[in-house]
């Protein structure tokens, strides 16, 4: 008896390991595309990307770069806010997984991904969004997206998604 618990848990962990890695396997949709956005005081680069990962869900991947010199901000990327030229709002609060690094010039090198569920990749594609928010040292900073950035933006969510 003692024998076949012994197999039987040793049989869950490996399932539960097996299930987990799945979830994470990342195969990426669309290549980095950078953002141009204002006011550029605190951040160097802002960029996305579309994912799919192995267990057929989707996903969206911001990086950002903050300048250094200044104090380092405390940026809160479990909460990611796109807003539409026509009002509509889609907030990303599904985070998968983020990092942040220390860079030699005393800035952060940021990373987070979210996932995507149906009604946001419809809103991706149909709308054109032209700021996002961020919170950054508990208050909200809006970045508004060039013309040419919102138009990528929809473009590749029409493509990939």
């Amino acid at each position: 008896m003692k024998a076949f618990l012994y197999i039987l848990t040793l049989l869950f962990f490996a399932t539960s390991a097996y299930s987990q890695t799945k979830d994470t396997t990342i195969i990426f949709k669309s290549d980095q595309t950078d953002i141009s956005f204002s006011p550029t005081t605190l951040f160097s680069k802002i960029s996305y990307s579309i994912l799919y990962f192995k267990n057929e869900q989707k996903g969206i991947e911001f990086s950002i770069v903050t300048k250094g010199g200044e104090p380092t901000p405390i940026l809160k990327l479990d909460s990611i806010v796109l807003k539409s030229q026509s009002g509509k709002i889609l907030i990303l609060n599904q985070p998968k997984s983020d990092s942040a690094y220390y860079r030699n010039d005393g800035g952060l090198a940021l990373t987070t991904i979210h996932w995507l569920d149906k009604a946001s990749q419809v809103n991706l594609k149909n709308e054109t969004f032209s700021s996002i928010e961020l919170i950054i040292d508990n208050k909200i900073l809006s970045l508004k997206l060039s013309k040419k950035s919102q138009r990528k933006m929809t473009e590749i969510a029409t493509q990939v998604l």
